[in-house]
């Protein structure tokens, strides 16, 4: 009888170890995406300003000087 609980305990300690082992490896992998969603998200903010200052830029500036329009 004691071998048996033995047994099943050691088994039981086996299973919890490779569970939170498991659990473990997710919570890696999902803070590694969650990372990685960040640095998606602040290059596509990036992206998305330097776009709005090129526009905000070429609409303050002129094609051609001033000074060829006059007549």
């Amino acid at each position: 009888m004691v071998l048996y609980k033995f047994i099943w305990s050691d088994c039981f300690a086996v299973q919890l170890v490779e569970q939170e082992d498991q659990l473990r490896r997710d919570e890696e992998s999902y803070y590694e995406a969650k990372r990685e969603a960040t640095r998606v998200a602040a290059k596509l903010r990036a992206d998305d300003q330097a776009k709005r200052d090129a526009l905000a830029a070429a609409a303050g500036s002129n094609w051609a000087p001033a000074d060829e329009w006059e007549m």
